[in-house]
């Protein structure tokens, strides 16, 4: 199972904290999304739009990063420091 996991404002959006998604086998990062966004209208959208930081395993990563079973998926607005 992957493990999707939605923080701040996308928590908020979606209502849920985390999804548990079974890949069967690997796919990409941009499939994962494609497919979630079936599930979660707009969640697309919205990662497109530049509004969030998706990161895999802890790293921030591109839409073609393998996804593989118990990899981790975060989803969260962007983030600034001062």
């Amino acid at each position: 199972m992957v493990t999707v996991k939605f923080f701040a404002s996308f928590r908020e959006k979606i209502g849920k904290s985390e999804i548990k998604w079974s890949t069967k086998g690997e796919t990409t990062l941009e499939n994962v999304i494609e497919v979630l966004d079936k599930k979660i209208p707009g969640l697309k959208k919205m990662i497109e739009e530049g509004n969030a930081v998706v990161a895999l395993n802890e790293e921030v990563a591109a839409e073609n990063a393998v996804v593989k079973e118990s990899d981790e998926i975060a989803i969260f607005p962007p983030v600034s420091g001062g």
